[in-house]
């Protein structure tokens, strides 16, 4: 009688086996697959400045204190007669004021003007030919940054990309595709195909 028992539990798990198996792949699979958030296509706004970010600074009147310089890690530069001027997260409006007020102690209302010459980069990962940072251009989305990283992989796939925002201080990676625009110092990511 035991042995009975015994042949129709194993027998009745024997005919589960098959839903058991697909149950459990699905549930590693499924937990394998952490949700990305979406990045959102939120309003333009207005540049601000970061680590990397290449400046012209023009005081007019002012030939000396004038020139080109780029931002260092913690986003300052060093001025003549400025001396560090931390500019990381200002508009170049709020940077000229800025700038401007710092030169109040050597010059009696000055004048400043500050331009972008080169943006920090973007750099791209993942499954492109040539993973690394590229120059930023105004209007560069994720398909451009593909192309400078010399296209995709044979194994890429190209509906799952995602972004690192250099302005996100939480560095939490969204979903983006290849018309999603880019920001400097923003980070690319192009994931493997499943199959």
């Amino acid at each position: 009688m035991h042995v009975l028992t015994t042949l129709f539990a194993v027998t009745g798990y024997a005919r589960r086996l098959p839903q058991l198996l697909v149950a459990a792949l699905l549930s590693v699979a499924l937990a394998a697959c952490t949700p990305t958030p979406d990045l959102v296509a939120g309003t333009p706004h207005e540049y601000t400045l970061g680590p990397g970010d290449k400046v012209q600074l023009a005081v007019y009147g002012q030939a000396e204190l004038s020139g080109q310089f780029t931002l260092d890690a913690s986003a300052s530069v060093s001025l003549p007669k400025a001396g560090v001027v931390q500019l990381g997260g200002k508009t170049l409006r709020e940077a000229e004021q800025l700038i401007a007020q710092r030169l109040t102690v050597e010059l009696k209302s000055p004048e400043v003007s500050l331009n972008i010459i080169e943006y920090r980069p973007v750099y791209v990962m993942g499954e492109v030919q040539r993973p690394g940072q590229f120059p930023f251009v105004p209007g560069m989305t994720v398909l451009n940054a593909v192309a400078l990283a010399s296209g995709y992989k044979e194994r890429a796939d190209p509906a799952r990309i995602t972004i690192v925002r250099a302005s996100d201080p939480d560095r939490v990676a969204r979903k983006a595709n290849e018309a999603t625009s880019l920001e400097p110092g923003d980070t690319v990511n192009v994931l493997q195909r499943w199959f």
